[in-house]
C-alpha cells in the first residue's frame, strides 16, 4: 500500500526529476499529484474491486419511499439492498416501472419488495426509491462497491492496486511531455493496461466464486 506521497515521487523519479518531501513543493509536484488522482479515478472505475466492498445503512420512514445514501456521493454501484428486519433481499427494478407506479398508479403502503436507483439529490448523494411505500420502520442495508474520494494528504493511502495507479500516472505525464527516455505515449499506456489488467485478474481470482450465477 502506497502513499500518496510516494505514489507522486514514484512518477517524477520515472520522469528523471528528483524526489520531493511535499507534493506542493514545486508546480510540477501538484501536477503529478494530479494526475495520479485522475489515474486512481480510471483505475477505480475499471473494475468492481473487491476491496472497495462495503455497507451503507438507514432506516426507513412511514410513507416515504426515496432515500438518499448518506457518504455515497453519487461514486456508488449497488450490489443489493437487504432488509435487515426482516431478513430479505429486494429486488432491483426499473425508474420506469418505479415511475409508473408511483405518478399512474395508487400505491398502498406495504413492506418494499423492490428498489431501484433514483438518480441524486440536491447534494450529490445517491438516491434509491423502495416500492412499494414502507408501512413500518424497517432496518435497510446496502451492499455496494463504494469509489474512494480523491488522495489529499500525502499520507493517505489507496485500497486499490498502486501499480496500475502509478503506472497509468506516468502514462499521463509523458503524453504531457512527450516521451522520457526514449519511450513514446503508446509504450507506457501498453505498460499500464498491462498491469491494470494483471491486478484486476488477480483480484477476480481471489473472489471467483463472486462471478458464478446461481439460480436462487
Amino acid at each position: 500500500m502506497k502513499t500518496f506521497l510516494q505514489l507522486v515521487n514514484s512518477v517524477l523519479v520515472e520522469m528523471r526529476e528528483e524526489e520531493v518531501t511535499t507534493i506542493n513543493s514545486t508546480v510540477y509536484s501538484r501536477l503529478i499529484g494530479t494526475l495520479v488522482n485522475k489515474a486512481k479515478e480510471q483505475v477505480e472505475d475499471a473494475h468492481n474491486w473487491s476491496c472497495l466492498l462495503t455497507d451503507l445503512t438507514f432506516s426507513t420512514i412511514v410513507g416515504t419511499e426515496t432515500y438518499a445514501l448518506t457518504g455515497s456521493d453519487n461514486r456508488i454501484n449497488i450490489e443489493n439492498v437487504i432488509d435487515t428486519t426482516n431478513k430479505s433481499y429486494l429486488n432491483e427494478t426499473t425508474r420506469q416501472f418505479i415511475q409508473s407506479e408511483y405518478m399512474l398508479g395508487d400505491v398502498a403502503s406495504s413492506t418494499p419488495t423492490k428498489w431501484a436507483n433514483t438518480g441524486t439529490d440536491a447534494t450529490g448523494k445517491a438516491k434509491i426509491t423502495l416500492y412499494p411505500k414502507p408501512a413500518a420502520i424497517t432496518a435497510m442495508n446496502v451492499h455496494c462497491f463504494l469509489r474512494t474520494p480523491d488522495l489529499v494528504a500525502e499520507t493517505d493511502t489507496t485500497l486499490i492496486p498502486h501499480a496500475p495507479i502509478r503506472d497509468l500516472a506516468i502514462a499521463f505525464a509523458v503524453r504531457e511531455r512527450g516521451e522520457v527516455g526514449g519511450t513514446a505515449v503508446p509504450e507506457y499506456l501498453l505498460l499500464a493496461q498491462r498491469a491494470l489488467s494483471d491486478a484486476i485478474a488477480y483480484d477476480a481470482a481471489r473472489n471467483e466464486t463472486d462471478q458464478v450465477w446461481y439460480e436462487v
